[in-house]
């Protein structure tokens, strides 16, 4: 038994523990297992564009030159990545976005319907929702909403 991957499940993932300690099993499993990239024979990527690893493209795809992906993100069908956008770690596009963006931060979430504007960034952490329109930058850390998007107000936590 390896006790250096406890509590992981194929598909499912680390099934207890903080934040913290899951961080540090996944980065141990990266360690042992190559992460693979499931790439769609549909989609249309640029041999110009970087792609990380363990990326999953979905069909009908575009993504274009420049555009630099990092490690462990899902785009999702009818979606299309624009020249040069950056896309950090743990990236999630969802279905029919359109992105003409600079940057999206790690561990950051576009989800369906959403767009881009050109060169603005999106932050870190950061939940974009259905069919928002993003026509300025957006701050680590929030969630942006509407058309135009705007922000929730921050609230400390008590």
């Amino acid at each position: 038994e390896n006790t250096d991957i406890q509590n992981y499940f194929l598909g499912i993932g680390i099934s207890s523990g903080s934040m913290k300690a899951r961080v540090s099993a996944y980065k141990k499993i990266d360690r042992l297992l190559t992460p693979i990239s499931v790439i769609s024979p549909e989609s249309v990527i640029s041999k110009y564009a970087e792609i990380g690893e363990g990326v999953l493209i979905e069909p009908y795809v575009r993504i274009s030159n420049g555009v630099v992906m990092g490690k462990h993100c899902v785009v999702q069908s009818f979606t299309s990545v624009n020249h040069d956008q950056v896309l950090g770690d743990n990236v999630l596009v969802g279905c029919n976005v359109a992105m003409a963006g600079r940057e999206v931060g790690s561990h950051s979430t576009i989800a369906d319907g959403s767009t881009i504007g050109f060169k603005k960034k999106v932050g870190s952490n950061c939940l974009i929702t259905d069919g928002a329109v993003v026509t300025k930058d957006i701050p680590d850390n929030v969630i942006a909403y509407g058309n135009p998007a705007k922000t929730l107000p921050r609230k400390p936590i008590s």
